[in-house]
This record gives structure tokens, sequence and C-alpha cells, in this order.
């Protein structure tokens, strides 16, 4: 998917699917000046190069990953310099229980 976000108008956007591994038309998207791709069910390996490209074309521009994201790779997928990381594995994971403090800033 590719949000654009147009300065001053934030309820409109244009929303596009790419067929997967299509690399050529997420450079295009880069060059047209998107706010935001979303690029789907692509390795870390692969995302990292892609993400490579897209920073010398669209240096500004916003990516973000999903597909096949969990708690296992993670931490690589967030290497590849994406913005934003989208995934659903919390969904089906085991329960959990979570302790959050909030503290004064020090």
């Amino acid at each position: 998917m590719i949000y654009r976000l147009p300065d001053g108008d934030l309820e409109r956007f244009i929303d596009e699917d790419i067929p997967y591994g299509d690399l050529t038309t997420y450079l295009l998207v880069a060059q047209a000046g998107v706010g935001i791709v979303q690029i789907e069910k692509m390795s870390p390996q692969e995302l990292s190069l892609l993400i490579r490209q897209i920073r010398q074309i669209a240096p500004a521009m916003g990516v973000s990953a999903a597909g096949g994201i969990n708690e296992t790779n993670v931490a690589d997928y967030a290497a590849t310099g994406v913005d934003i990381l989208v995934f659903s594995s919390e969904y089906f994971g085991k329960p959990t229980d979570i302790d959050v403090r909030i503290v004064p800033k020090t």
C-alpha cells in the first residue's frame, strides 16, 4: 500500500497495491514523491537493499514493512532502516503479563 498525505489534508490519501517483489515499482513510487510506502513480504536482506535505493531517491519518504515479521525476526527488520514495522503476530502469541510503570523524568 502507498499512502500520500498532502500538506494540510490528512484525510486524503492514495492507496495503491504493488505486486510482491516488484522492486521497480517501489522505486518509481519513490520518484513520484509519495509520503509513505508499505513494503510487504520481503526478507530483511532484500528490504535493506531496497531501502538504501529508496533513500537515494527520496530520503524523506517513510517506509513501512509488513508481512512475516514476528518476535524472532523483528530485530532484523528494525535494522533495515525501515521507519515503521507492521505486524499482527502479537495477536497469535501466548498470553503474557506486561508490567508498565510511569515515573517522572529526572
